[in-house]
């Protein structure tokens, strides 16, 4: 076989690069140097340029090295990733699931829900990480740190190989701490905030919006200044502190805080559209029994809780 198309001598070229030289890598690989060295040096010559520039010590990459290396570890990470497809138990109730989501709920009801899960298969090892990519880019398996199962909002924009699963609706609605009106009034309407702070989100998960919608009608949020985060629970705890108006707060995220007296709803009738949740999971993660079982499970459940949510504020769903 070719060196060129030898997996095992990307292999060594990408460890020497990320070692920062031959030994290092040798002494990780658990191979002579020897050994590696010729393999570099047979690809290089197959290649017909060098990898490696040595006149410098340690040696450096050249322009082909550098370009080589990027496209060997895309091609390194495919591999692994379809290595672990094809020699994985698919029909055991045991492995590691790893789930996405974004800050507000992965560091709450997620948490709960795969505790309740992993009560019923314990041999499931979970691996929760917070929503920092799109969708796609958090599932693919081209992403060393990507996620099997995600929820959220289900944006898809380019690939139908993701499978969605409906998980239920969640509506927004504009709120501001009780302390933060009685100091400085409520907006009624959207062009009111000219004269109010909005703590406002942006994230690659969900922006907050520049209008809003009652009846068909549109208005511009101009504010009189922002306080902008990067995730919903930052945003709720500035609230709390009489920080300002949040124009599109989950359901999710304030309905204790509704219901308790803590938050006042602003602007009545002015919102953000209801958006749908899912469970999303790719084509090859639901051909593995134990994801496409935790996926559907995820699901019902967090149907159910949002279910719950509604019967809680009818009103606010729209």
């Amino acid at each position: 076989m070719k060196r060129i198309d030898n997996i095992e001598t990307w292999r060594f070229f990408v460890e020497i690069v990320q070692a920062g030289g031959l030994n290092s890598a040798c002494a990780k690989l658990a191979l002579e140097p020897s050994t590696v060295s010729r393999a570099i040096r047979g690809l290089e010559k197959e290649i017909g340029a060098p990898l490696f520039s040595r006149a410098t010590r340690p040696a450096c990459l050249t322009q082909l090295g550098q370009a080589s290396y990027e496209r060997a570890l895309t091609l390194l990470r495919e591999h692994d990733a379809l290595s672990r497809f094809l020699t994985q138990d698919r029909e055991a109730m045991a492995g590691t699931i790893r789930v996405g989501a974004h800050v507000g709920v992965s560091a709450t009801a997620l948490t709960e829900l795969i505790l309740d899960f992993m009560a019923l298969y314990p041999e499931i090892h979970f691996e929760i990480k917070d929503q920092a990519l799109s969708t796609e880019d958090e599932l693919s398996p081209t992403n060393p740190d990507h996620v099997d199962v995600i929820l959220g909002y289900g944006d898809i924009t380019s690939s139908n190989k993701i499978k969605r699963l409906y998980s239920g609706s969640l509506p927004f609605v504009a709120c501001a701490s009780v302390d933060y009106v009685r100091r400085f009034g409520a907006p009624n309407v959207p062009t009111d905030c000219i004269n109010h702070r909005g703590v406002l989100v942006r994230s690659v998960v969900r922006n907050s919006i520049e209008k809003m919608e009652n009846d068909g009608a549109i208005s511009p949020l101009v504010w009189k200044s922002t306080l902008i985060v990067n995730n919903p629970l930052s945003a709720k705890t500035a609230v709390l502190r009489g920080a300002g108006i949040n124009p599109d707060m989950s359901l999710f995220h304030c309905a204790d805080e509704i219901e308790s007296g803590r938050f006042e709803i602003v602007m009545p009738g002015w919102h953000r559209p209801t958006r749908k949740t899912y469970v999303c999971t790719t084509e090859e993660g639901w051909g593995v029994r134990r994801v496409r079982e935790f996926a559907q499970w995820l699901a019902k459940k967090e149907q159910s809780g949002l279910d719950a949510l509604k019967q809680r504020f009818p009103d606010l769903y729209r």
